[in-house]
């Protein structure tokens, strides 16, 4: 059209240029014809009016595309609503089908929450929603309750839909996820039901596939009615024996004949609610979000009845947590306090005071890399890197009673001796016995009360465990022996990595520990070897017993020549100034696995040693966590 614009224009400009244009004609090209002002101008209008009617022509075919446009979406539109209205429908078949073959079947089971024979478990059916895409109405989710749908990766508008995930951009910062999952996200099913002489046991069927690698199909479910106050569910591979935490545990011998709790057990998709028995105070509610079973992630969320949470130690927070989007991570790294970062050791429990004054505590019993997270409406979700859920729910009804409710299973602390509760000084930097001495001096003549003196590694003979220093603490046993005289109490620090750069035969501990096969091994079976104040060193693993006998050994050659009164068992994250070792980590699941939580340093080798490096009961990506406990039993016994 602007073509034919642009020829009438030239034409114009032509005329007014000379009167008449000479044209050859296509087959007289030497023949020429006079075309007069008139006839230019007739055909000038002839030629506006094809233009106009092309142009309504565009017009006419534009109008007929939104038209279609329009019929199209309306279409899609209805199409949505008719496969929604399919799927409710769908969904309500399959609840009176599963309503009648529980009628058929009129099975029963007895409530956890009272002794009477007549009450039963609360088996509750709500269908899933088997479109292959949420609708608008399964969409429909507040901010506050929106579970997160990518855990491992950022994903854009269609990777989320491809994983049948609702997608609603938010702003920056911390907030609700981008990408979540709609309402009756499919995940397990529950099938088969049946009382044991603890409580009961359930399979759990995977009813879709889910994005993740390694995914467990069924799943078995242990619901153990242990005390009054305390129940226990565990999820566990029922086809491939899984790693489990070495943790002695109480064992119930029965079933508990009244309970302050009553459980309901959802069908489809699978879910457990733990209410109070009086007033019916939902604890513990975990059909807000689908379970996630893989094997190197596992997921389970849960509504809370309150945002006054505390625990998942250990942080530098307030003593009450924030629940407004708050990641906390667990995955014990010798890290200085500073706020969101995993520090020192691993605490996965957590208690709730309810809005009525009444408490209760949650404790997972796995010690994997994880994460914790908290979110407004207020609810949590655990996802872990290994292992099984193994949950325990403790009743209180008080902060106290949940307290010691929750030391009956991981044992109570360790009983101090009367002296230990004393006046204690120590620091870095007391570098010989005299000016140890002079502290103690010093102390002395200020009247101030001292009951315990320290030294940090400044005694050790090149920082090295089970030593001193023959020069700046030449007289050390004397030093010890003295201040008993003097009715104090002496404790110096040890550090569980053993130096392993001296020539064969210098250094006991390490060629006893080699020969005795205690330290921690490498992918090539070799002692891993890292980094600490020493130099190159070699991790014991207290997980083996040969360790426990080789540790004691070392310490009781070292009480002989100072008589020492207590050890401070220190850098058991373990600590490591290199990452993973000195020749690296290998590159496998294990260092890399599909999820990594929120560690500082943003790998689980980062500041410690590799993950797949192999202790006596299984990979240190499994134990990384208990490592400081394993030491400390060692050193206990």
């Amino acid at each position: 059209m602007k073509q034919q614009e642009k020829m009438i224009r030239d034409m114009e400009a032509s005329v007014s240029h000379r009167e008449t244009i000479a044209l050859r004609g296509e087959g007289q090209k030497t023949d020429k014809k006079r075309i007069t002002k008139g006839e230019f101008h007739r055909k000038k209008e002839e030629l506006r009016k094809k233009i106009s009617e092309t142009q309504k022509n565009a017009q006419d075919c534009t109008k007929t595309i939104l038209e279609l446009e329009s019929t199209q979406a309306s279409l899609s539109a209805s199409f949505s609503e008719k496969q929604q209205e399919l799927c409710r429908l769908q969904a309500e078949a399959h609840g009176l089908d599963s309503d009648a073959e529980s009628l058929r079947n009129k099975k029963r089971w007895h409530s956890p929450g009272r002794s009477s024979q007549e009450d039963v478990i609360c088996i509750l059916t709500i269908s899933s929603n088997d479109c292959p895409f949420p609708g608008a109405a399964a969409c429909d989710v507040p901010p506050g309750d929106r579970f997160d749908c990518g855990p491992e990766r950022l994903l854009s508008r269609e990777g989320c839909e491809e994983r049948g995930c609702c997608y609603a951009p938010a702003g920056p910062g911390p907030g609700p996820p981008w990408c979540f999952f709609p309402r009756g996200y499919r995940s397990y099913r529950a099938e088969n039901l049946t009382a044991t002489p603890t409580g009961y046991t359930a399979r759990l069927r995977r009813v879709a596939p889910t994005f993740l690698p390694g995914d467990v199909g069924d799943l078995r479910l242990d619901l153990a009615l242990e005390t009054p106050t305390r129940l226990r569910f565990t999820l566990r591979d029922p086809a491939r024996q899984r790693y489990e935490v070495p943790l002695a545990t109480p064992r119930a011998s029965g079933r508990a004949a009244s309970t302050l709790y009553e459980l309901w057990v959802n069908q489809e998709p699978f879910g457990l609610v733990v209410s109070r028995q009086r007033g019916g105070k939902v604890l513990l509610n975990t059909t807000v979000a689908p379970l996630f079973f893989a094997d190197q992630f596992l997921q389970i969320s849960t509504s809370l009845p309150s945002r006054f949470i505390s625990g998942l130690g250990e942080h530098l927070t307030p003593l009450v947590l924030d629940t407004a989007w708050t990641r906390v991570t667990l995955w014990n790294r010798d890290m200085a306090p500073v706020p969101q970062v995993n520090l020192y050791g691993s605490h996965p429990f957590y208690l709730v005071m309810e809005d009525d004054g009444s408490s209760h505590g949650v404790f997972l019993l796995n010690s994997n890399a994880m994460d914790v997270l908290l979110q407004p409406s207020p609810a949590l979700t655990w996802r872990t890197t290994g292992g099984i859920l193994d949950f325990y729910v403790f009743l209180g009804p008080d902060p106290k009673s949940v307290v010691r409710q929750y030391l009956d299973v991981v044992g109570f602390p360790f009983m101090p001796p009367y002296w230990g509760l004393g006046f204690h000084l120590c620091r870095w930097g007391y570098s010989s016995t005299d000016i140890t001495r002079q502290v103690v001096d010093n102390m002395t003549a200020a009247r101030f009360p001292l009951d315990v003196q320290w030294n940090d590694l400044d005694y050790a003979d090149a920082k090295r465990d089970f030593t001193f220093n023959k020069k700046s603490f030449k007289d050390y046993p004397e030093m010890v022996q003295e201040f008993h005289r003097r009715g104090l109490r002496y404790i110096m620090i040890v550090d569980p990595g053993i130096s392993s750069s001296g020539p064969p035969g210098t250094y006991k501990p390490y060629d006893e520990g080699l020969k005795r096969g205690v330290f921690i091994r490498n992918a090539t079976g070799q002692p891993l070897i890292g980094k600490v104040w020493p130099g190159p060193t070699a991790f014991p693993d207290f997980t083996n017993p040969e360790t426990h006998e080789w540790w004691y050994d070392m310490v009781k050659d070292f009480h002989d020549q100072v008589p020492f009164d207590g050890m401070w068992i220190d850098m058991n994250e373990p600590s490591n100034f290199v990452e993973g070792s000195q020749d690296g980590c290998p590159n496998n699941n294990l260092e890399q696995p599909p999820y990594v939580p929120g560690v500082f340093g943003g790998r689980l080798q980062a500041g410690t040693i590799c993950a797949s490096s192999q202790q006596y009961l299984s990979s240190h990506y499994n134990l990384h966590s208990l490592y400081g406990l394993t030491e400390a039993i060692a050193t206990h016994e």
